[in-house]
């Protein structure tokens, strides 16, 4: 995938939400905040990034200490404007998927930050949306809808 310059300009905030899949499984993680609910990892565009790429790798080190290449990360046909329910701010959600390989897992590679995450699961797709329906991150079910929709896992 080629780099996509994304100028920021607060308005909307600008949010990624990258999947990990390994075959047809998908990885939530648990938010280590009030909600506590499953989703992908998520965070916004910061001035200092370089593009949106360069944010899904940061964003994915500071969580789970996991190192993504720029080649790897696939845009889906998802976005969508929301307000944050925290703050009420426009917010523009893409949503990106990225495969893993098992032995990835194997080794534990996966570590997570206690401030941003407190679990992960790996579900069978089917098993994670309703996951995610029931407890989840709204745009981020959407987003994870819209790829096994789509037939990308």
């Amino acid at each position: 995938m080629a780099k996509e310059q994304i100028f920021i300009n607060n308005n909307p905030i600008m949010v990624v939400h990258p999947f990990f899949f390994i075959r047809d499984n998908v990885i939530l993680f648990r938010r280590n905040d009030a909600s506590l609910s499953w989703g992908s990892i998520s965070g916004t565009v910061e001035n200092y990034d370089i593009d949106i790429l360069d944010t899904i790798i940061r964003e994915t080190k500071e969580e789970t200490r996991v190192s993504l290449s720029a080649e790897s990360i696939k845009r889906s046909s998802y976005s969508a404007v929301c307000l944050s329910p925290n703050t009420q701010k426009k917010l523009k959600i893409n949503t990106f998927y990225y495969r893993l390989t098992p032995k990835l897992l194997n080794q534990s590679d996966i570590i997570l930050n206690p401030d941003e995450l407190n679990g992960y699961e790996v579900l069978y797709k089917y098993d994670a949306l309703t996951l995610m329906d029931i407890s989840g991150e709204r745009e981020s079910f959407n987003g994870l809808k819209r790829l096994v929709e789509e037939g990308l896992i």
